[in-house]
């Protein structure tokens, strides 16, 4: 068999690994909790918009009202697509993400077979992509971490000739890039990262044309839809990222330090995985650049990657079961691949260095491998947790509650298996507690006030999370909670009940107590504010 037919097996045996695993996780998940279900409530979120935009036109967490809640629209409107088609199916995140996966793994197959990347160390890349993102985990999200990999991945192909000195600048042979960069800032908004580092890399190489695409691809989609949302009276940004982002601080010398780069500082030394693999990079860059003359297409993608991380860590944020900084590990291993696997060996080095290379690299494995041990072994217990808590909440507000003006702080399930009129306290799904977040304004009053404009009759939230000047109005009535056992991703172990219209105290005590016998096992049940004598009545 020829070395290119032996290369071109790597490619599928890569994807049935891929789809066996994912397999393997979803009948593992199926048979611990006898329901399909996702490791975030905010898969349900992207769930509840794109069925509303299926059924009632409404880009809203809610049927009632608009809201801009999503900072991946091109994942709300895949799904509301599917939806439209097939009706508003849970297993529909589950079929993407599937295909995304299959999407990185073939671009980053035909990523190596562009760059001549070894057939040895194309194995190792996908097979790392795999571990190491970790996919399987990510998938299991039910969220558009996937897509916006395998966009980014995409990015990286298409930008490889373009930093080649030797090609000519033109719009037309920029397009591609252009296009994916679209497709990745509308999957998620921290695209604009990327593209500010590959804008820097085209900038060395004179690619002012490429460049000229390149930012258009970006700027358009999130023009596009920061002009939608703000012509339907949200901010110009969606409210994920008003509320998670990091804004500019230089209010005094250690806030305008922090501002001007030691955050990232700060956060890649507590985030191992990250750090190992910018030292990677930066090993290899350093490499490169004693070999070479110049900046080589090798030595600008992986300072594009450099840069694109620490961007990242500077304004945005990581962890959340493993899928904020996905996209950035997928870019970093395809770089360090390229790296190691070619201008290092074209390079001349002393065996104490080449022994070196070799620890650093057998070093980086550590950090990742811990990762995604983790992830994938939470898997099953994160999917446990969203359905024992955020589901049956859900279902409890469709039984009960289906278009009931009602207030929540986690508001993915409960708004994809219910319609209610629903008040975010947190503010990603209701502007004007988010604006009061922003502000550090949100008081235990204004609670009170914003409640009573919109007829809130019941409450289910983690009390612990609302204290101090924002706790919860004393008149509020604590009527029960559902509290899990064994909790990896829930917010609070313990999901409160509470009668905001004191007219509806009775009432829920009764729903909680009949929903009570169809939880789940595992769950248990606790009243509140009534005495032994009342309860054994």
């Amino acid at each position: 068999m020829s070395r290119n037919k032996r290369k071109n097996w790597i490619l599928p045996a890569a994807l049935l690994v891929y789809t066996l695993a994912l397999l393997g996780i979803i009948c593992s998940v199926t048979l611990y909790n006898g329901h399909v279900s996702y490791t975030l409530d905010d898969a349900y979120i992207h769930m509840a918009m794109a069925k509303h935009v299926a059924q009632n036109g409404v880009f809203g967490i809610t049927p009632y009202e608009f809201s801009a809640s999503s900072s991946s629209p091109l994942w709300t409107f895949l799904l509301a697509g599917c939806f439209f088609i097939v009706g508003p199916l849970e297993w529909i995140p589950l079929l993407l993400n599937w295909l995304c996966g299959m999407g990185i793994i073939i671009a980053l197959w035909k990523f190596a077979n562009r760059t001549g990347i070894s057939k040895g160390s194309t194995s190792v890349l996908l097979i790392a992509a795999i571990a190491f993102l970790p996919m399987i985990p990510i998938a299991m999200t039910g969220m558009e971490h996937l897509l916006h990999t395998a966009a980014i991945i995409a990015m990286a192909y298409t930008l490889w000739p373009l930093l080649n000195r030797n090609t000519k600048d033109g719009f037309l042979t920029a397009i591609p890039l252009g296009i994916w960069s679209a497709i990745a800032v509308s999957s998620r908004f921290e695209t604009l990262f990327t593209s500010t580092a590959i804008l820097l890399a085209l900038g060395l190489v004179k690619k002012w044309k490429s460049a000229l695409v390149c930012a258009l691809g970006t700027a358009l989609p999130v023009l596009g839809f920061g002009l939608y949302w703000v012509a339907n009276g949200q901010s110009f940004l969606p409210n994920s990222v008003l509320i998670k982002g990091s804004v500019p601080d230089v209010s005094g010398f250690v806030q305008t330090l922090n501002s001007l780069g030691m955050d990232a500082f700060n956060t890649l030394v507590t985030t191992p995985h990250l750090f190992i693999l910018v030292l990677l990079l930066a090993v290899g860059l350093w490499k490169n650049l004693n070999s070479d003359t110049h900046w080589t297409q090798r030595t600008l993608l992986a300072a594009v990657a450099i840069v694109a991380t620490l961007l990242h860590l500077q304004f945005a944020q990581v962890g959340w079961f493993y899928r904020y900084e996905s996209y950035l590990i997928a870019l970093s291993l395809a770089s360090i691949a390229l790296l190691f696997n070619k201008g290092i060996k074209d390079s001349k080095s002393t065996l104490l260095a080449r022994v070196a290379e070799g620890f650093i690299i057998v070093l980086c494995i550590g950090p990742l491998a811990h990762r995604a041990v983790i992830a994938h072994c939470n898997t099953p217990q994160a999917t446990h947790n969203i359905y024992q808590q955020h589901y049956q909440s859900g279902l409890f507000l469709k039984k009960y509650y289906n278009t009931v003006a009602i207030a929540a702080n986690d508001i993915g399930a409960i708004n994809f298996l219910a319609s209610p009129r629903c008040l975010d306290l947190w503010g990603l799904g209701s502007r004007e507690t988010m604006l009061l977040h922003m502000k550090g304004a949100l008081t235990t009053q204004r609670i009170r006030e914003i409640t009573q404009q919109r007829n809130v009759k019941i409450a289910l939230v983690y009390d612990s999370w609302f204290h101090d000047q924002a706790a919860l109005p004393e008149e509020w009535i604590k009527a029960g909670s559902y509290t899990i056992q064994n909790n990896v991703i829930c917010g609070d172990e313990s999901v409160a009940f509470f009668a905001v219209d004191p007219a509806e105290e009775e009432q829920l005590r009764h729903n909680l107590r009949e929903f009570s016998k169809e939880l789940p096992e595992g769950v248990s049940w606790k009243e509140y504010g009534i005495t032994a004598a009342e309860t054994d009545e």
